[in-house]
C-alpha cells in the first residue's frame, strides 16, 4: 500500500478508504501502529435538475465573499460547536476544536475560486446557516451546510439545502453530492425527502505511534504481532 510506505515516518496517518476495501485496515495494523477507529463518512448524491420547490425567497440566500471571514468563524462555529467527526476520538488531537477547523476551512475557501460559500438569512435579517460548496468538473459538492441552533427545527435547513441546489443548478453542474459521518441520522433523513441517495461509505482510521500519542493500548482494537 503505497501511501502507508511513504507516510513510514509520520507519527499520525489519517487514512480514508473505501468502506468495501476493509483489507486496508489489516495493512494499517501491519505498520505497527495503534489503530484508533474514525468512524464511517456516506456520501449522498442526486443528478440535476431536483425538486427545489421548498426555495421561495432567493434574496434569503448571502453569498461571502473575501474580507468576510469573522461572519464565517462566527456563524460556522456557532453551528458544530458539539460536533463529532474522526479527530474527536483521537487522544493526541484532544485539543482540536472540530468547530474551529470548520471554521477555519470556510474562512479559508473564500479565496477559492472553485468554492462558493453562503449564508441563510432569516426573514428578520438574521444569519440562521452557512454552506461551503466547491465546484469540481460537472459536479457541485456540498462541503458543509448547517443552521445555528436556534434556528433548528423550523424546516429551515431544508429550503436552505434547496436554495444551494437551485445556485449548482444555475451555474450549470450536473449532480450534487454531500456527505457526513453516519452517525448525523437526522440531516440524512432530510437528504432522502430531498432526493438524494446514498452513494459510497468511507471509512476512516487514525494509524499512531503509541510514543507520539501516548497511547499504549487501546481495548478492541486491532493488533498484530510486534505492535508496541
Amino acid at each position: 500500500m503505497g501511501a502507508v510506505d511513504q507516510a513510514a515516518d509520520a507519527d499520525l496517518i489519517i487514512a480514508r478508504y473505501a468502506s468495501a476495501q476493509s483489507w486496508v485496515g489489516a495493512v494499517l495494523a501491519g505498520s505497527g501502529r495503534v489503530l484508533i477507529p474514525g468512524g464511517n463518512i456516506v456520501y449522498w448524491e442526486r443528478s440535476l435538475p431536483i425538486d427545489t420547490s421548498p426555495v421561495q425567497a432567493a434574496e434569503w440566500v448571502r453569498e461571502l465573499k473575501v474580507g468576510d471571514e469573522s461572519r464565517c468563524y462566527d456563524t460556522t462555529t456557532a453551528i458544530f460547536n458539539g460536533y463529532a467527526n474522526h479527530y474527536s476520538v483521537n487522544p493526541a488531537l484532544a485539543h482540536v476544536s472540530v468547530a474551529d477547523a470548520y471554521a477555519d476551512w470556510t474562512a479559508r475557501s473564500l479565496a477559492d475560486v472553485d468554492c462558493e460559500v453562503v449564508e441563510w438569512i432569516g426573514p428578520g435579517g438574521t444569519v440562521e446557516g452557512m454552506g461551503l460548496t466547491r465546484r469540481a468538473g460537472d459536479h457541485v459538492e456540498i462541503l458543509l451546510a448547517g443552521m445555528v441552533p436556534a434556528s433548528r427545527g423550523r424546516g429551515g435547513y431544508s429550503a436552505f439545502l434547496a436554495a444551494i441546489v437551485n445556485r449548482a443548478l444555475a451555474a450549470g453542474a450536473a449532480k450534487v453530492v454531500i456527505s457526513t459521518q453516519d452517525h448525523n441520522v437526522k440531516v440524512q433523513r432530510l437528504w432522502c425527502r430531498a432526493g438524494l441517495e446514498p452513494a459510497v461509505g468511507i471509512t476512516v482510521v487514525h494509524a499512531v505511534r503509541s510514543s507520539a500519542s501516548g497511547v499504549t493500548s487501546l481495548p478492541g482494537l486491532p493488533r498484530r504481532p510486534g505492535m508496541p
